[in-house]
């Protein structure tokens, strides 16, 4: 009988390495990237307060400049929470009916309390990792597969991965489709509820994580608009 789908349940992987353990190259790129998104935004809102500053020294200007920053930022950082509440419960129901409701084989997801990658020095020289795996739902697509590793909690939420998966099952999906309508009497109705379950708890997450960073820089125009304002002599005297 064909199939629509296959679960690979999660799992902990445990290996013995005998050398030293460097980061993988994804991580430092995401921490750069993030450090270079937090300084422009502090660069950015510096320049302008320093182009009022230098075009026109008048305290009644930096105060309303700094008053509408702290006003877009708070209100940006209201705005964002509200959507990142509701993509993240969008994203928990989706988990939940995917996991009691869509799926005829217990599944285990991965404790919370778990670290998805910890390392433990045996010896000098030598080292134990251990690598927590999330599920993976694999797509049959007549000869081709679609392996799909479903996020379980925010330390999952990665923008870059999210978005490749996103694309991946969209441009997949009408093969997916067409392969389905071939068998209907038999997978079409779980494979399409598994299709668009598993893409719903991937926009849901990658959204939040979006509006999360809506949320960050909400907080950063807020703090810039603050600073500006009541470091005004410091500012003053570096300036002029």
């Amino acid at each position: 009988m064909k199939q629509a789908y296959y679960i690979i349940n999660s799992k902990l992987l445990v290996t013995n390495i005998n050398h030293h353990i460097n980061k993988p190259l994804l991580f430092w790129i995401r921490k750069i990237l993030w450090f270079f998104f937090v300084i422009t935004i502090f660069i950015c809102t510096g320049l302008i307060f320093y182009v009022i500053l230098y075009s026109d020294n008048n305290l009644f200007n930096v105060i309303s400049l700094g008053a509408v920053f702290a006003t877009f930022g708070s209100t940006l950082v209201s705005i964002a929470s509200l959507l990142c509440n509701r993509y993240y419960e969008e994203f928990n129901s989706c988990i939940n009916i995917f996991k009691n409701e869509l799926l005829t084989q217990e599944i285990n997801f991965n404790w919370i309390f778990l670290k998805k990658q910890g390392v433990v020095r045996k010896s000098q020289n030598e080292y134990i990792i251990y690598h927590a795996d999330n599920p993976k739902v694999v797509f049959e697509i007549g000869s081709v597969n679609l392996s799909i590793e479903i996020p379980v909690e925010k330390k999952d939420f990665y923008e870059l991965a999210l978005l490749k998966k996103i694309f991946k099952m969209k441009i997949a999906k009408q093969t997916y489709l067409v392969y389905l309508l071939n068998y209907a009497d038999s997978i079409m109705e779980s494979g399409l509820y598994i299709w668009e379950c598993t893409y719903h708890i991937l926009c849901s997450a990658f959204f939040y994580k979006i509006y999360r960073n809506f949320i960050i820089t909400g907080v950063m125009f807020f703090i810039s608009g603050l600073v500006a304002v009541f470091l005004y002599p410091v500012i003053m005297q570096g300036c002029f």
